[in-house]
């Protein structure tokens, strides 16, 4: 919630009461609800016993405000670069930063790609996705035609499934194709 925002939940909170605690991890950090602090220092709060680590207070901030608001771009690709340098720091490889945390806080790969800093993927990944995508919504950059025909499904692929109610088709698939 932006700085702009302040005025409305004092207002709110004055006439409704405080609708969410502001939420802490195990050492007292606050996970969500900075913006009610601001507000009154004495909001109540509840603490989650079992968010001990960065990298669990992250996930749960990435979760908690996603569901709840909307989130500014900057602010994503903030949270998802902080979890990158865990992972990183971890072990993990570049090119697998991405499914990692989407398995993780359980927000799409498409989502954590999106807004997950270019230093954590894999550049022929990003490359053959921006392929992917621009052939899944029938853009072509050389001309924009809006048609798309779904090649074959490659050898691994579990299930293709179609996204909603668009052009777009979600492929599950086995293993990793390339190293």
């Amino acid at each position: 919630m932006g700085s702009g925002m302040i005025p409305e939940l004092k207002s709110s909170s004055k006439r409704i009461g405080q609708l969410y605690p502001v939420l802490l991890d195990y050492h007292g950090n606050i996970i969500d609800g900075e913006h009610c602090y601001s507000v009154d220092e004495g909001w109540r709060t509840m603490r989650l016993e079992h968010i001990r680590t960065e990298k669990d207070r992250l996930i749960a901030r990435i979760i908690s405000n996603t569901v709840r608001r909307s989130v500014p771009r900057r602010e994503k690709t903030e949270l998802l670069a902080k979890l990158g340098e865990i992972c990183l720091n971890e072990g993990a490889e570049p090119g697998r930063i991405a499914y990692k945390i989407a398995e993780e806080t359980g927000m799409s790969h498409r989502w954590v790609v999106k807004y997950l800093p270019n230093k954590f993927k894999d550049s022929l990944q990003s490359e053959r996705a921006g392929s992917a995508a621009r052939r899944a919504t029938g853009e072509d950059p050389k001309r924009r035609a809006i048609s798309f025909e779904l090649e074959e499904p490659p050898k691994g692929a579990v299930a293709i499934k179609a996204y909603g109610n668009t052009n777009f088709v979600n492929i599950i698939l086995e293993k990793q194709f390339s190293k």
